[in-house]
This record gives C-alpha cells, structure tokens and sequence, in this order.
C-alpha cells in the first residue's frame, strides 16, 4: 500500500541519516581493524601473516555485519528512490526494510564491541520509523 509524500519524506529524511551515520561507523570498524594489522609486529613473513589472519579473523564478524548492514540500507534506499520516480512509497516494502537496517545494525553493535569497539545505536529517526524495534 501507497503513502503520502510526507511518509516517503520521512523514510528519505530517516535513510540519510541513518547511511551518514553508517557509513561513518563501517569506516571506523574497517579503520580500526586496519591499524591492527598494521600494528602485527614483523617477524618472519609466516607469523607476520599469521598474526594478519588473526586479526583479520577476529574482526570478520564485524566486517560482515557491516557489509550485512549496508546491503540493507541499500535495498531500503532503492525502494525510496523507487518511490520518488513513481510518486509513491509502497510501505509493504519500505517498512521491513527499514526494520532490516534496524535489526542488522543492533546485530553489529555487540559484534563490535566484542573486538573493543563501542559504535552508536541507530539513530533516533530510525527506530521511531519501524516503531522503536531494535
């Protein structure tokens, strides 16, 4: 079913603030597990790559939940942008994929933080816009 522009206003004004605020999110987890790496002392180039792949293997959870993230945000933006073409938002598809987002990014959260990174919540507009889940 349709929405109003006012609706489909909201879901765009709720998508650039929530793919602002990921993508400065998803910089900083990749960022802090490129210092890391970089950090591995150099040894021999086989424990120089072992520690690599360690780190690379403690941070794969949340790199993953980014990526999962960010395909969300995607598909969610594609709907909106969809909807502006047609003059019209098709809630029936916008609101489960706006509640992806919410539920891929409150999955990356505690991955983050199990590797000593504390990332923000989804942002207000977010949540307020799929009902306050999380």
């Amino acid at each position: 079913s349709g929405c109003s522009a006012s609706a489909l206003r909201i879901h765009a004004i709720a998508a650039d603030t929530s793919g602002a605020l990921l993508d400065a999110t998803c910089q900083e987890v990749r960022a802090t597990r490129g210092a890391e790496q970089l950090a591995v002392p150099h040894t021999t180039l086989e424990e120089t790559q072992a520690l690599v792949d360690g780190v690379r293997a403690r941070w794969a959870p949340a790199v993953a939940a980014c990526n999962v993230v960010a395909e969300a945000h995607g598909a969610w933006v594609d709907a909106i942008v969809h909807a502006v073409t047609v003059g019209e938002l098709d809630l029936t598809i916008a609101l489960p994929l706006a509640l992806h987002v919410v539920t891929a990014w409150a999955d990356l959260v505690p991955l983050a933080s199990a590797v000593g990174l504390a990332l923000p919540p989804p942002p207000t507009e977010l949540v307020q816009l799929t009902g306050g889940a999380r």
